[in-house]
Formats: C-alpha cells, sequence, structure tokens
C-alpha cells in the first residue's frame, strides 16, 4: 500500500505559532505519506491526515511545513527521511495537494 511513500521519523515540532516554532513532546513521532493521504504516528495515537487538509506548504533548508490551517503545520526534518529523499519529496507532495510550495 505504500510503495511510492515517503516515511520520516521526527525530533521536530508538529505545531508552529506564526513564526515560533514549538517544541514537541513527543520524541517518536513517525509520519508516513501515501497515494491519497498521510499517517501520522505519535507515541500510540494515530492520524490520518487527507492531502485535501493541506492548506500551504512552506520550506526552508531543514524543513517541510505542512499547514492543515493557518496556525498549525505538521514540520518535517528534511534530515530524518528513512524511506524516499527530501528532494523527490517536494514534488510528490506539491503533486498529492495541487499547493504551490513557497521557499522561505
Amino acid at each position: 500500500a505504500f510503495q511510492d511513500s515517503w516515511s520520516i521519523q521526527s525530533d521536530t515540532a508538529v505545531r508552529m505559532a506564526g513564526t515560533k516554532v514549538l517544541p514537541s513532546s513527543q520524541k517518536d513521532e513517525v509520519f508516513r505519506f501515501a497515494e491519497t493521504h498521510y499517517e501520522l504516528f505519535l507515541g500510540n495515537s494515530f492520524h490520518s491526515i487527507d492531502y485535501s487538509n493541506i492548506e500551504a506548504i512552506v520550506e526552508d533548508k531543514k524543513h517541510y511545513f505542512l499547514f492543515i490551517n493557518k496556525n498549525s503545520a505538521h514540520v518535517l526534518n528534511k534530515e530524518k527521511f528513512v524511506v524516499g529523499s527530501a528532494d523527490d519529496f517536494r514534488a510528490f507532495i506539491s503533486g498529492k495537494t495541487g499547493v504551490t510550495i513557497k521557499t522561505v
């Protein structure tokens, strides 16, 4: 089911407020990206997010920020990809969401 998937183990925040990245309370966050959605594993909890829920995508040198609303984003550390590459992920996520990625 995850043939064209990306997996990332993140030690970064999962929420942003304005420009301040808030530290995560979970150290074992895992994101897995599939055909129609992505999955977020936080310890014992699991969340499935449809790509249509992503309102904006921002990229800097070290991260992708997937905004699910105006003030909250899932933060993906580019150095933490364990399946797939951060470079290939850019085209993948833009194609799945139809969202133009803003580089900062």
